[in-house]
């Protein structure tokens, strides 16, 4: 058990909403915390100014508190926002500028404590409304005959079932590769993509056999180049939500007879929880902006993560 802590991997089991009793700290009487750890994200933004920019409206994303998921510590801007606000699960910081003329960086640090929480059953608390995760859009290509049909092939009598057979499928299939992002349809069709497309390819899968699917997007602690990630959740009747890592090599799955159990570090801080972001201006990094000449301003984002 030991060992195990010390990889900080959590494993459980997800057809008999059982959490396999080896993987769980001594704060596993608590409902809301099983597993955490302290994490330092900074992002280091450059906003660069060719000629004369004007006045640029920058929006960033950072972190919010989640409960069983992360709890934000503190937040610190070297250049402190206009405003901050949070819609559902999502912060805001906003830079209203004024005759940019100059370029300018913007580094903000968070402190954060992340957990890895598996739910043992449904919360009957929480009534969802579950449309917005079994609806096609913009890369999640639900209604396309390909995935659908592909869909109907993976589609078993038990929704974990289903679930596991997409993932599956998907892990023996698709191959990582690093490049610009080309959607559900694309990557079944080349059989290639990054972890944008992986998440995008699962969630399209499980939406078309009517199972509640999202895409997450954040970062990940392991990741020192870039820990800029996407991965997904699916809605488990038994078991409500559960985090998904569809990429090669992030998840390691293991299958004893009828029972599935997964291996998965905690390692995951989460930015936002959907793929299309309206407050982004529908943009999909996690930077918008909006200003007179777009010749004349360009951002670049490099991301740090540090492990306490």
């Amino acid at each position: 058990m030991y060992k195990l802590l010390q990889r900080k991997f959590i494993v459980y089991s997800i057809l008999f909403c059982t959490i396999l009793s080896s993987a769980q700290t001594p704060e596993s009487n608590s409902p809301d915390i099983k597993f955490k750890r302290d994490v330092d994200l900074t992002f280091h933004y450059k906003l660069d100014v060719k000629h004369y920019a004007g006045n640029v409206l920058f929006k960033v994303r950072i972190p919010y508190s989640i409960k069983n998921r992360q709890t934000v510590n503190s937040v610190k801007y070297s250049v402190q926002p206009d405003s901050v606000y949070t819609i559902a699960t999502t912060t805001y910081a906003i830079y209203k500028l004024h005759n940019l003329e100059k370029n300018l960086k913007i580094n903000i640090k968070c402190n954060l404590t992340i957990y890895k929480y598996v739910p043992e059953k449904v919360d009957t608390s929480i009534h969802e409304d579950f449309s917005e995760y079994l609806k096609p859009e913009k890369f999640i290509e639900t209604e396309l005959p390909a995935i659908k049909n592909l869909a109907t092939s993976l589609k078993n009598k038990d929704d974990i079932e289903t679930i596991m057979n997409t993932y599956k499928y998907i892990h023996d299939n698709i191959s990582y590769m690093r490049k610009d992002e080309i959607g559900a349809a694309n990557v079944l069709e080349t059989g290639v993509g990054k972890c944008t497309d992986f998440s995008d390819l699962f969630v399209a899968l499980l939406r078309a056999n009517k199972i509640p699917a999202k895409s997450m997007h954040g970062a990940v602690v392991v990741n020192d180049i870039n820990p800029l990630h996407a991965w997904a959740e699916a809605y488990s009747k038994k078991q409500g939500w559960i985090m998904f890592d569809p990429t090669i090599g992030a998840m390691h799955v293991s299958q004893f007879g009828n029972k599935y159990s997964i291996k998965v570090k905690n390692q995951y801080v989460i930015l936002c929880e959907k793929r299309y972001d309206p407050e982004m201006f529908n943009q999909t990094t996690n930077f918008a902006y909006r200003c007179a000449d777009f010749n004349d301003f360009n951002v670049k984002l490099s991301v740090t993560l540090e492990d306490h």
